[in-house]
């Protein structure tokens, strides 16, 4: 870390005490000289003066936050210099503290700093990865499916990563706040974003593994229950957040059908995910009710939302390869990988909709 002050006998006790810490500390005695150093060796915390000579800290502040946004910057101000420390929050500091400096605040400031850029490391590296694999499966689909067909899903795909980085960003700004502010409950509020769009990544490298694989499901004795119930497990805590009401009906005693389990907690999962889609950004609650039972054609399981139609030539679009729809939002990977579970398990797929009882697909299983 930097540590940048006028005072010779503030700069020394402060750079022992960030030593007794644990941080390695490079010190500078003015704006310009840390400058000059921070260009040749960036150091991901600066922890700097306001009031110096030469180039004062708000200066200072602005030319790192230009030439590096990720490093987190701290300020340093006494007690009459509090609408300076106000105006550095505006310009991106993560935090300001007064003098004398206490030693509690200062390590409570350096571990939520070092915190924030831990938080912003793990995100980047969790993208790229994604991208990468975005990168590796995109190419595996090239050799699968036809170019029109790939086309379609790598949008798709690369709309899905967007949307999860946005999310991501989001979720970290509102963590920031509620770390700066001190407030729990804004926390947690953007603790939980960021766990459901890292769940939501982790779906869409399920899907996109699953899109790759060739075939190569290991089919065994099975209880469908079992699948639907870790399926609605996945969901569940998105559905809370987007305050939807997740429902399920088992018909006890189902006979069991030979399959894959896990691919079939994919293919529900994302029936399940295209709901919440369609029920996202509603005024009113949404609905989706599971349904599990037997029929004359086998076992019938049936995923049913509140959303309205979906209109005839969707419906009848909705599983096709080549074809994607923005009612059923992922459509070219999501809905393609379901579509090829369920031929793998020789199931029929049916989706019905209408502006009263919404949109319901329908899979059905041989016995």
């Amino acid at each position: 870390m930097l540590l940048v002050d006028d005072e010779e006998g503030i700069r020394r006790v402060l750079a022992l005490l960030l030593a007794d810490l644990g941080y390695r500390v490079v010190t500078a005695a003015n704006g310009q000289e840390a400058m000059a150093g921070f260009v040749e060796a960036p150091c991901p915390v600066v922890l700097t003066d306001i009031k110096m000579p030469v180039m004062d800290g708000i200066a200072l502040l602005k030319k790192v936050k230009t030439q590096r946004p990720e490093t987190e910057v701290i300020m340093l101000t006494g007690h009459g210099d509090l609408s300076l420390a106000i105006e550095s929050l505006r310009l991106d500091a993560v935090d300001f503290l007064t003098k004398p400096v206490n030693e509690a605040l200062l390590e409570m400031a350096m571990k939520r700093a070092f915190d924030k850029v831990a938080l912003e490391y793990a995100l980047k590296e969790h993208t790229d990865h994604l991208e990468r694999l975005v990168e590796e499966k995109s190419r595996a689909l090239v050799e699968a499916e036809t170019l029109a067909a790939v086309g379609e899903a790598v949008s798709d795909v690369a709309h899905a990563v967007k949307g999860i980085t946005s999310a991501l960003k989001a979720g970290i700004y509102v963590v920031e706040e509620g770390i700066e502010t001190h407030h729990h409950d804004t926390l947690l509020s953007g603790w939980g974003v960021v766990k459901r769009n890292v769940e939501r990544a982790g779906r869409l490298v399920g899907n996109l593994l699953e899109a790759g694989r060739a075939g190569d499901y290991q089919f065994e004795p099975l209880d469908l229950s079992g699948a639907v119930a870790d399926a609605l497990g996945l969901a569940h805590l998105r559905a809370a957040s987007l305050t939807i009401r997740l429902t399920s009906s088992v018909e006890p005693g189902l006979p069991m059908i030979c399959g894959d389990r896990e691919a079939l907690v994919i293919a529900f999962t994302n029936l399940l995910e295209n709901a919440m889609d369609a029920l996202e950004n509603r005024e009113e609650e949404g609905t989706i009710a599971v349904d599990l039972k037997q029929d004359p054609n086998g076992i019938l399981l049936s995923v049913t939302d509140s959303a309205g139609s979906m209109g005839e030539a969707l419906q009848q679009m909705a599983f096709h390869r080549k074809i994607s729809t923005k009612r059923w939002k992922g459509t070219g990977i999501g809905l393609m990988v379901t579509a090829r579970i369920a031929e793998a398990h020789n199931a029929m797929i049916e989706v019905a909709s209408d502006k009263q009882v919404g949109t319901c697909v329908r899979l059905w299983f041989p016995v």
